[in-house]
C-alpha cells in the first residue's frame, strides 16, 4: 500500500477534500500507536508548517470521529425506508460536523453526501407503488442526468 500523501494550498494550509479523507482513512489503518504516530510525522514533514499542524489536529479529530461512528452508528445498521436512510445520512453529517467542523466535513464528505441523497431519492422513486414502470424509468433517468451534471470535471 502506498503511504498517504497530503497536500497544502498556496497559502500553506492543508487541502481539505475527498483525497484528504481517503488518506486519513489509509493513515488510520495502522493499529499500532507508535507506527501510526511515525507515519503521521512522516506525512506532516512533507508539508509546510501550518499544513503539518493542521494535519495533526485533523488526524486526532478524525480518530475521535471514527471511534464515535462505530458507537453511534453500528456497521450492521441498514435502514429500510427512505426516511430511515435520510435520518441515518443526517446523523452521519451531524457527527462529522461535530468532530471535524463544518468546513472539513463539507470538504471531505460533501460530494459523497450529496450523491447519497440523490441515490436515496432514486431508491425511493423505485419503491413508490403509485408509479408505473415508465414513470419510474423516467424519474431514474432524470436523476441520473442530474448526477452527471453535478459531477465535477476531471482534473487535468
Amino acid at each position: 500500500m502506498t503511504p498517504p500523501v497530503f497536500a497544502a494550498d498556496s497559502r500553506g494550509k492543508l487541502v481539505l477534500n475527498a483525497d484528504t479523507h481517503a488518506n486519513l482513512e489509509k493513515l488510520l489503518l495502522e493499529e499500532d500507536p507508535a507506527t501510526l504516530a511515525a507515519n503521521l510525522d512522516k506525512a506532516a514533514k512533507a508539508l509546510p508548517p501550518q499544513a503539518a499542524a493542521e494535519l495533526k489536529v485533523l488526524s486526532g479529530q478524525f480518530q475521535q470521529y471514527a471511534k464515535a461512528l462505530t458507537h453511534t452508528i453500528p456497521p450492521e445498521t441498514a435502514p429500510e425506508t427512505e426516511p430511515e436512510r435520510l435520518k441515518l445520512l443526517d446523523s452521519l453529517h451531524t457527527l462529522r460536523v461535530s468532530y471535524l467542523g463544518a468546513e472539513a466535513a463539507q470538504a471531505m464528505f460533501g460530494e459523497e453526501e450529496a450523491m447519497t441523497r440523490k441515490l436515496i431519492g432514486l431508491m425511493a422513486a423505485q419503491d413508490d407503488p403509485n408509479l408505473t414502470s415508465e414513470q419510474k424509468a423516467e424519474r431514474a433517468q432524470e436523476m441520473m442526468n442530474g448526477m452527471r451534471q453535478t459531477k465535477p470535471p476531471p482534473a487535468s
